[in-house]
């Protein structure tokens, strides 16, 4: 991934996850009903938001999940983004009508998220 300016453009934001942690205050993880803050995993440098039924919440499905500080290109309209990214087979799409304008690189929608489904969304 490039860390420097491409020609004709300007470099606002890169993270290469190096270290053990999400670098802030660059990022932060979601918590609540769906997300658990011990399920987003930075290691070897990549970021792993795991996913999975989580014997520590009576076995409900529970997803890592991050988001940029505002500031940091989630308030873009127009630019270009890299993003190197493996995910599991899902359903992924980037929009959805009932929510203000945004980019979603990863949004799982593979099942209802009270029966055997969950959904993990990264926004820039």
């Amino acid at each position: 991934m490039p860390t420097t300016n491409l020609t004709g453009w300007t470099l606002a934001f890169s993270d290469d996850f190096s270290g053990s942690s999400l670098h802030y205050p660059s990022w932060f993880k979601y918590g609540g009903t769906l997300w658990d803050g011990s399920h987003v995993v930075v290691e070897n440098g990549l970021l792993e938001l795991q996913s999975y039924r989580d014997p520590k919440f009576n076995n409900t499905w529970k997803s890592g999940g991050v988001s940029t500080i505002q500031g940091y290109g989630s308030n873009s309209t127009y630019g270009k983004y890299l993003v190197r990214q493996r995910v599991d087979p899902a359903l992924l799409w980037p929009s959805d009508n009932s929510w203000p304008p945004e980019i979603d690189f990863y949004e799982d929608g593979g099942g209802s998220v009270f029966d055997n489904g969950i959904s993990s969304t990264t926004y820039f």
